[in-house]
């Protein structure tokens, strides 16, 4: 008898001890899922972002938050549109997504490394900053490439003691393109004429070279898309490991009952990914179907920024390139080759 009390006894306090305890396991287990399911969201995110991002066209949200969330669309429900200007979003459970789109024109280079190098600060070269590559960031690439290097050394002169020398010497790419370079302007070259005391500008040069790597007219080469993808989630067990900032303390009621308040606050993340693709230029050779010998005469007439269009090839020769600083000449197309 005393045996079976004793049992009796023990049954008890486990089950109040059970009672005390399964509300702080419960609160440590939907925690780890909740960590676990915004961990997921968080991946998925990512994926749907560089998907909107890759595919030409603006991706819907619905669509999307099938792909990526199938186990929160509920399959006789379709997602619901959330009407907002300029997004496209949707709804479905515990789910909202919303996807935003657009064309990313300005240089993330720009501004940033290439803005202690300019005189009075970002676009003080007059660079346009609204293409894939912009206009300033190649007149200061180019003036670095084509700078070389200057070095100081002493040598012993009879007479005068010691005496301080400077060396210009040129990289790869200074030893054609700086009209300084005299070997440069042998091979065809000397488009830039780079120093230390002479700082980057925009001449005819850098703009032909914005315009081979843009695109010139209305299409670009290459273009810089962004997908921002906001989700949010607020999981049916939030409200088990959420609280408001201003909420009042728990109380042992609401502890082991578990009819915690349901929060105003839902999670949500966001999530942007950036991509470079193909552009909207075109351009097709004299051979190509559809294009000839006009359409290359006027695409070289818009890149040489010409006053008058080109008449043949041969009026092409005389395009001006370069002067040369020797002389003080006008390099043409034509000279530059016969230089090769």
């Amino acid at each position: 008898m005393r045996m079976r009390q004793r049992n009796a006894a023990c049954g008890g306090t486990a089950v109040i001890e059970t009672a005390i305890v399964l509300p702080l396991y419960l609160l440590v287990i939907f925690g780890l899922l909740y960590f676990g399911y915004a961990t997921l969201t968080r991946q998925r995110q990512t994926m749907a972002a560089a998907y909107s991002a890759w595919l030409p066209g603006d991706q819907r949200a619905d669509r999307t938050l099938e792909r990526f969330w199938p186990w929160a669309v509920n399959p006789l429900q379709p997602p619901a549109g959330v009407a907002q200007p300029g997004v496209s979003g949707a709804t479905s459970n515990d789910h909202e997504l919303n996807i935003i789109e657009r064309v990313r024109l300005n240089d993330p280079y720009y501004g940033t490394i290439i803005r202690t190098q300019l005189v009075s600060g970002a676009n003080s070269l007059g660079g346009r900053g609204e293409d894939t590559f912009d206009l300033e960031r190649i007149a200061v690439s180019l003036w670095n490439l084509a700078l070389g290097k200057t070095t100081q050394r002493f040598v012993w002169q009879t007479g005068s003691g010691i005496v301080q020398q400077f060396d210009r010497t040129f990289g790869p790419y200074g030893v054609y393109l700086n009209a300084l370079s005299a070997s440069g302007v042998r091979q065809g070259g000397g488009f830039i004429a780079a120093d230390e005391s002479s700082p980057p500008q925009i001449g005819r040069y850098e703009s032909m070279v914005s315009d081979m790597l843009n695109g010139f007219g209305s299409g670009r080469w290459l273009e810089r898309r962004q997908a921002t993808v906001d989700a949010t989630y607020q999981p049916p067990f939030f409200r088990m490991v959420y609280a408001e900032a201003d909420a009042p303390a728990t109380r042992g009621g609401t502890y082991f009952a578990g009819r915690y308040a349901e929060p105003t606050y839902k999670p949500t993340g966001r999530m942007e990914f950036d991509v470079t693709g193909r552009g909207t230029a075109t351009r097709l050779a004299s051979g190509d179907d559809g294009g000839g010998r006009a359409a290359v005469l006027a695409d070289l007439f818009a890149l040489t920024r010409r006053a008058q269009p080109l008449a043949d090839g041969g009026e092409l020769d005389d395009t001006p390139l370069s002067i040369d600083p020797a002389t003080g000449t006008t390099v043409s197309l034509k000279d530059a080759w016969r230089r090769q």
